[in-house]
């Protein structure tokens, strides 16, 4: 038998599976948008532009509808950590727009559409961002977040008394205390803004920098006016003076608190205390999670579509002739095989990559 003879029943099949294919992920698409825009009501746009220095920065904008020079609104910064993107805080983002706010998800250094050259230092990056919403007259106050390394973001901008002043709050995720511990400046915390640490109980990064947590909260006294007093989750000061402060531990991991639905919760309670939102939405009322689905499931299916396409192809009668190799008949693997492969590509790797990443992360390396 000639396995090379060309199978016209083959290519239909290939061709269905395609259109079914790229027919579904094009309605998850819709949903992923329809989700993040609150279907057409948030524009959603990749913004660039020159950043002191004259080199070239992004980031990713949503702009309520409505909002513009004669109906100006509050705006967030939000400032993602290390080996992330503007897309990394895209939940928070969804769910700060949904409430009326201008919101900026800038990229960091060499991220996306953010130019890596000498100028664009950490302080040049964090400066240009917030200079960048401040020109805007479609904006009336800023509050800036950071997760993780975005904590760097949020020190430096606190460093400078003016915009520290200006700023009507500043959340931090996720870092407060590593940072502040590997800081090079003679750090306080801030008294002209409202302040807000939120910190994951289970963050492996507070272990790795602190080693514990007794050593975490030493620090936090020592920076905190309250001192051994402060009690977690309480409110101190007034918001609306500018004074407030509140320490926040909730149970997640560092990942996690991009896409906790608690962290937003208290994130959004927050900034609404001194910067109501221009369109108040319960913060039990999210759709993040929605997003989420749908645009893993649109990851996937784009994943398959390549497949099917690159496969509906070599069905062609140009291509199949010269693609299709006779092979011989598979008798499958054993149940022991099965176990064998499962353990080495999966198991293992999952039990040691916990352990073994935070042993490489303590050796010293000039990387």
């Amino acid at each position: 038998m000639d396995t090379k003879i060309y199978d016209k029943k083959k290519l239909r099949k290939a061709s269905l599976t395609l259109v079914i294919i790229f027919a579904v992920m094009l309605i998850f698409t819709i949903l992923s948008w329809g989700v993040a825009s609150s279907w057409g009501k948030i524009q959603i746009k990749r913004v660039t532009f020159m950043g002191d220095g004259g080199t070239q920065q992004s980031g990713l904008m949503f702009v309520p509808d409505g909002v513009n020079a004669e109906n100006p609104a509050p705006a967030i910064i939000n400032f993602h950590g290390r080996n992330c993107s503007s897309y990394s805080m895209i939940n928070w983002a969804i769910e700060e727009a949904r409430r009326g706010y201008v919101v900026f998800n800038p990229d960091m250094t060499g991220t996306l559409e953010t130019e890596n050259t000498i100028s664009n230092t950490l302080e040049n990056i964090t400066y240009s961002a917030y200079e960048y919403m401040s020109s805007l007259r479609m904006v009336t106050d800023i509050s800036v977040t950071g997760h993780s390394m975005g904590n760097r973001y949020l020190l430096v901008l606190l460093q400078d008394p003016q915009i520290q002043a200006e700023l009507n709050s500043v959340v931090g995720v996720g870092g407060f205390d590593w940072y502040y511990f590997m800081s090079a400046y003679d750090l306080q915390f801030p008294t002209e803004t409202n302040y807000c640490i939120i910190e994951g109980t289970k963050d492996l990064y507070n272990i790795q920098y602190m080693n514990t947590w007794d050593n975490v909260h030493a620090l936090l006294y020592e920076l905190a006016e309250q001192g051994k007093d402060l009690e977690f989750g309480k409110l101190y000061g007034d918001p609306n003076e500018g004074t407030a402060f509140k320490y926040v531990e909730l149970p997640v991991t560092h990942q996690q608190q991009m896409y906790n639905k608690e962290i937003i919760g208290e994130m959004l309670d927050f900034i609404e205390l001194s910067s109501p939102a221009p369109n108040p939405v319960d913060t039990d009322d999210m759709v993040f999670r929605s997003f989420q689905f749908f645009s893993a499931v649109c990851s996937v299916l784009f994943i398959c579509f390549v497949g099917a396409l690159a496969y509906t192809l070599s069905c062609l009668p140009v291509c199949y002739k010269t693609m299709t190799v006779p092979l011989e008949p598979s008798q499958g693997k054993s149940w022991k095989k099965w176990i064998g492969d499962v353990a080495t590509a999966y198991i293992i790797p999952i039990a040691l990559f916990v352990p073994v990443s935070m042993w490489a992360a303590k050796q010293p390396t000039n990387i």
